[in-house]
C-alpha cells in the first residue's frame, strides 16, 4: 500500500527528475521517484517480460492495429518500458508483421527478441522455453497477455509479490460482465481457484492477463523431458491450480486502466479512453 508523502528538494535535483519525466522515462514525478528509489537501494524489480502474441493471423491483425496513431502491440511494449522492463520476449506464431513492426525494440528502449512458436506453446509452454535463461537470471519475469491494454503499477505489485513471498501474483480487475473470463476465487489476497466463465456471478473479480512469476514456478511445472515444445502447457489450469494448493497464489488488483483489445467494445472503449501516448 502506497502512503503519501511531502519531500522537499533541491530545485535542481527537481528538474533533472522532470527531464526524466519529459523523455517519457517515467510517467510523472512520483513514478520517478519510486523507481530511482528502488534503484538506489538495489531493489531489484522485474527485467524481463514475456509477451503472449501468439494466436495466427486474426490475433496479429488485431495487434497491428492503431490506437492513438500507434499498433497495439506498440502501446503494450512502452507501457512495461515505462514500468522498468528492459528485455522482452515476444511469441509470435511465425514471421509477421509484429516482428517488422518492432524489430530489436531499439527504438522503444526496451531489448526484443522473438519466439516462434510452430504449435501453440500456451502461456506455461512460452516459460519453459525459456527455462534454462530464467533460472540462469534467477529473477522474476512478467508474463503479459498481448491483447489487452493495462495501466499497472509494476513495482508496487512487485513489492507486494516479494512481501507474500508469492510464486505467482496474478493482476486482477473488474467488470461489469465476467462470464467470458476466469473469475478468481480469493482468501483474504491468496488465490483459492479460478472458474471460467462462470454462471453464477458472484464476484466481478478476473484475471487481467498480466502476471509476475518467481523461478520456483520451474517446481510446480512439467521437467525436461516431461515436456517437450509442441506440447501445450496452460499457467492458468495446468501449473496455477498447484500453486494454490501451496497457498503460493496470490491476487494483486489493479487500480487502473483495462481495455480488452480482442473485442470490439473493448477496442472501441480504449480508442476514446487510452491516454498513454508516447
Amino acid at each position: 500500500m502506497k502512503e503519501r508523502v511531502t519531500l522537499t528538494l533541491e530545485s535542481d535535483l527537481l528538474k533533472r527528475i522532470d527531464r526524466r519525466v519529459e523523455k517519457k522515462k517515467f510517467k510523472n514525478r512520483s513514478h520517478a521517484v519510486e523507481m530511482l528509489l528502488y534503484n538506489a537501494l538495489g531493489i531489484r524489480i522485474p527485467k524481463r517480460a514475456i509477451i503472449l502474441a501468439g494466436g495466427g493471423k486474426e490475433k496479429e491483425d488485431i495487434l497491428l492495429k492503431e490506437i492513438k496513431g500507434r499498433a497495439v502491440i506498440e502501446h503494450v511494449v512502452h507501457t512495461l518500458k515505462t514500468e522498468g522492463i528492459e528485455k522482452a520476449t515476444i511469441i509470435i506464431s511465425g514471421p509477421n508483421g509484429i516482428k517488422d513492426l518492432l524489430g530489436s525494440g531499439k527504438k522503444y528502449g526496451v531489448e526484443i527478441e522473438y519466439l516462434i512458436e510452430e504449435t501453440p506453446l500456451g502461456t506455461g509452454g512460452a516459460l519453459l522455453a525459456k527455462k534454462e535463461e530464467i533460472l540462469t537470471e534467477n529473477e522474476p519475469v512478467v508474463v503479459c497477455n498481448a491483447d489487452e491494454l493495462k495501466t499497472i503499477d509494476l513495482a508496487e505489485m512487485y513489492s507486494f509479490h516479494k512481501d507474500n513471498d508469492a510464486v505467482a501474483t496474478i493482476a486482477l480487475t473488474t467488470v461489469r460482465d465476467p462470464g467470458r473470463y476466469g473469475v478468481a476465487k480469493m482468501k483474504g489476497m491468496r488465490i483459492i481457484e479460478f472458474t471460467e466463465k462462470p454462471e453464477n456471478k458472484t464476484t466481478h473479480l478476473i484475471n487481467a492477463g498480466l502476471y509476475i512469476i518467481s523461478p520456483s514456478i520451474f517446481e510446480f511445472m512439467p521437467s525436461d523431458p516431461e515436456w517437450k515444445k509442441e506440447t501445450k502447457c496452460m499457467l492458468e489450469s495446468d501449473v496455477f491450480p498447484t500453486i494454490a494448493k501451496e497457498g503460493k497464489l496470490f491476487g494483486y488488483p489493479i487500480s487502473g486502466k483495462w481495455f480488452d483489445i480482442s473485442t470490439k467494445e473493448g477496442f472501441k472503449r480504449a480508442e476514446k479512453e487510452w491516454n498513454e501516448e508516447f
